[in-house]
């Protein structure tokens, strides 16, 4: 929501044609802009402070500790995610100074021209999609935005 914006968002929403009550649109705004930081941030802090190596409780008094070659593959099973997330990056960043686009951040998160909905009435961004809805084929008309079913 900080990168691409949450107004941009909303109007995303809009244009799918869904309509939220003003009271909704705090909530998310609220909810994406401050409680889930927050929430994130504080389990993330919370991970590192109350670290403690993987055990499995056993029926003696010892729980069983197990070695550091599987607790380090945990670490790397846990972050394999941000690699892959990291990967795409450096190949976004590859490919757009390959075909000459500028790579700084605010070009990376911008949709380009071609990004939008297919809605002829949408001045601003180029319809990609088809606006005639009616198939004709052989004197046979159908338009599924139509009530007449005569055929």
């Amino acid at each position: 929501m900080y990168a691409y914006g949450f107004r941009n968002f909303l109007e995303n929403i809009e244009e799918m044609g869904i309509k939220l009550p003003t009271i909704m649109k705090y909530y998310w705004l609220s909810m994406w802009m401050v409680v889930t930081p927050i929430v994130l941030c504080f389990v993330l802090i919370m991970n590192f402070v109350q670290y403690s190596p993987a055990y499995s409780p056993s029926y003696t008094q010892e729980n069983y500790y197990f070695p550091t070659g599987i607790q380090f593959l945990g670490w790397i099973m846990a972050l394999v995610a941000v690699f892959f997330i990291l990967i795409g990056v450096a190949f976004q960043i590859y490919n757009r100074k390959k075909n000459g686009k500028p790579t700084d951040f605010k070009s990376m998160i911008s949709p380009n021209e071609k990004w939008g909905s297919a809605l002829v009435v949408n001045a601003v961004k180029k319809p990609m999609g088809l606006d005639n809805q009616t198939y004709v084929k052989d004197e046979f008309s159908y338009n599924k935005y139509s009530a007449d079913t005569t055929y």
